[in-house]
């Protein structure tokens, strides 16, 4: 009777942690696919971490803009101590992946880890100053849709 039991009891525990581990499986954080359509459009950063600094926290920070328009051109706008800085350039999507040719030679790339078409997270793949040298070494944003 006892081996029944710790059967029973032993089976019962294997069936209650497959429920657990399939529950995070089932649940949906509404990510859809990123396409050249739902990415234009003009994005807040709402925090910005280039080698563990973020600098949307930092003193004089005011606001920082992505605006993405459909003939893949874009501008950056950032306020910072009450004057605005405004970037140019051409953009690309290949995949998970959103690549800023900025007019100055830079050339950021994000990975997209999670888009739902109003919010993205992205982690930095590479940020290539005008000499096509590592600017950073790592990198993450989170970006949300105006």
């Amino acid at each position: 009777m006892k081996k029944l039991l710790h059967t029973f009891l032993a089976v019962l525990i294997i069936f209650t942690a497959c429920e657990e581990e399939e529950e995070p499986n089932n649940s949906s954080n509404d990510n859809i696919s990123v396409t050249d359509q739902n990415i234009i459009g003009v994005w807040d950063i709402n925090s910005l971490v280039y080698d563990g600094i973020n600098y949307t926290t930092v003193p004089g920070f005011e606001s920082a803009a992505y605006i993405i328009n459909s003939d893949n051109t874009f501008s950056q706008n950032v306020i910072f101590n009450g004057d605005l800085d405004i970037d140019y350039g051409n953009w690309d999507l290949s995949g998970s992946d959103f690549i800023l040719y900025y007019n100055t030679e830079e050339e950021l790339r994000w990975s997209i880890d999670s888009f739902n078409g109003s919010t993205g997270s992205l982690t930095l793949v590479h940020y290539l100053n005008d000499d096509g040298n590592d600017e950073y070494t790592s990198g993450a944003a989170m970006i949300v849709k105006q």
